[in-house]
Formats: structure tokens, C-alpha cells, sequence
């Protein structure tokens, strides 16, 4: 398989990917991602429809109680026009199979373990896809997601837990991945800290014909991955300059979660 889709339990990876498939509302509208199987019909239907106390709806997903591996097949229109199909393994498993492994490498799920190492290591490409610390959180952007406060606490980490999480992803990465793969990590609901989104697609050249990565790179360093500078130039000297490059995504901005799929397609061919 090329590309290794994977995050935190609960980090919205599902939501992402029914973005990802959703129809084009017209054809003035562009689409320069686009998933061709499963149906954007068959994707839906892992999310559960909730009314809310004012009658409104939200879609959920389910917390995944085992591993479950699901393939894609995502289009990517490349710079010159052309179209890259690539092949996607989208891997969901529990928290407890990474906290597991880490303490006790004998434990019962070892061959699952086992099975998700080789995939990683056969893959070309990574997606990784993380959620943000609280205090990133924008609390008017709270207030307008329908998001407790008191709820924060258990659907995000704070900045320590945030800053272990990241240096346990960075450890696992350095130990499992190749010098010739692509990594990307994706710090997803960029909904929720983001100022305005629109604005940052508007200032960054996200599209295929001017995709400028070391712009990109800056920005997002800069402005959203100043805490684990120090951490990714220290992974880049333990993997000997493995390809590591950083992106924000959400689901209500189309260029920001298509961005992500824009860079890797350029880079690899099946």
C-alpha cells in the first residue's frame, strides 16, 4: 500500500474522510481530492446522527473497540493537470493497543502490533492525524462547535499530555519508518483554533499548480508547531533527515483537508 492513514482515538479521522468523499456541491466547485471507493454513502454511514437539546443535528462515531483496517482509493489532481490515483490503508485502532505495546511488548495483542509495524514499514507515505491541546482551543470557536467546557478536559489533552503524546508518536516514527517515506502530520480541527481558515488559505499557496511547501512549512511551524520544534529537528537528526513536514486540517475548510493529499500525490507513485 502507499500511504498509511492513522491519528489519536477519536481525532476525527472518520469525519475527515466523509469530508474527503463528499460530493461536490456544483461544478463550479473544485474538487482536486477525491475519494473513488468506498462511496462517499457507505463512508456516511460510520457516523451516528445526535440531535442536541436546541434540535440540531451533529453526526459521531463510535470509539473503536479493536483493530480495523479499511482500504481507499483517493484521486489527487497533480500540478500539470493530470490525475494520481493513490492507495490507502486507513488504520484505526483502541488507545490501549499503542499504551499496551509501549509497557508490555507480551501482552495479547502482539500480532496486531506486529501486523500494524509491517504495514508501516511497507508503506511510502504516512498521514498522521493528531487533535490539539486545550489550550490552543479558541473558546469562541468552542462556543460555536456546541463544545462544553467541562467536556474539554476528556476530548482533548492538556499541554503536558499533548506534549507526551506527540514525543510518543515522534519515538514510534523514528524506530518504525525509512529514510525514502514521507511523514505528515496533520494537527486536525483546525475549526476549533484556527482564527479564520479562509484567511490562511487565502495566504498560503495550498493548490496543486503553486503548492510552495517550504512556505507552508514555515507558516504552520510558526504558528501552530512552535512547542515541538526542538522535537522534530531532533527526530530529523535521529532518522537522518527522514521527510517529516506538518499541516493543519478540519473538515469545514475544503483546501486545508485537502492539502495534506495535494503534497503527498507530487511525491508518490505507486
Amino acid at each position: 500500500m502507499s500511504i498509511i492513514f492513522i491519528g489519536d482515538p477519536g481525532v476525527g479521522k472518520t469525519t475527515l474522510v466523509v469530508e474527503l468523499a463528499k460530493p461536490s456541491p456544483s461544478k463550479s466547485v473544485s474538487r482536486y481530492v477525491e475519494v473513488l471507493s468506498p462511496s462517499y454513502e457507505e463512508l456516511n454511514e460510520l457516523r451516528q446522527r445526535r440531535q442536541r437539546e436546541d434540535g440540531t443535528e451533529v453526526f459521531e462515531t463510535t470509539a473503536t473497540e479493536g483493530k480495523q483496517v479499511r482500504e481507499l482509493q483517493i484521486r489527487v489532481e497533480l500540478p500539470t493537470g493530470s490525475k494520481r490515483d493513490l492507495q490507502v490503508q486507513w488504520v484505526d485502532t483502541p488507545g490501549e493497543l499503542w499504551k499496551n505495546n509501549r509497557e508490555n511488548p507480551s501482552n495479547n495483542s502482539r500480532e496486531e502490533w506486529e501486523e500494524l509495524l509491517s504495514a508501516f514499514q511497507a508503506a511510502k507515505g504516512i498521514i498522521l492525524v493528531l487533535s490539539p491541546h486545550c489550550n490552543r482551543l479558541k473558546s469562541q470557536h468552542v462556543r460555536q462547535a456546541w463544545l462544553e467546557t467541562q467536556d474539554l478536559r476528556q476530548r482533548f489533552f492538556d499541554y503536558e499530555e499533548w506534549i507526551q503524546n506527540f514525543d510518543n508518536w515522534l519515538n514510534f516514527l523514528s524506530q518504525n519508518v525509512k529514510i525514502s517515506q514521507q511523514v505528515i502530520i496533520c494537527l486536525n480541527k483546525a475549526d476549533l483554533f484556527c482564527e479564520d481558515c479562509e484567511a490562511v488559505t487565502q495566504k498560503l499557496p495550498l493548490e496543486p499548480s503553486n503548492l510552495d511547501i517550504k512556505k507552508i512549512q514555515d507558516y504552520f511551524l510558526e504558528n501552530y508547531f512552535q512547542e515541538v520544534q526542538d522535537r522534530m529537528t531532533e527526530y530529523h537528526r535521529r532518522t537522518q533527515g527522514n521527510s517529516l513536514n506538518v499541516f493543519i486540517t478540519t473538515k469545514d475548510n475544503r483546501l486545508l483537508l485537502e492539502s495534506p493529499w495535494i503534497y503527498l500525490a507530487r511525491l508518490i507513485r505507486n
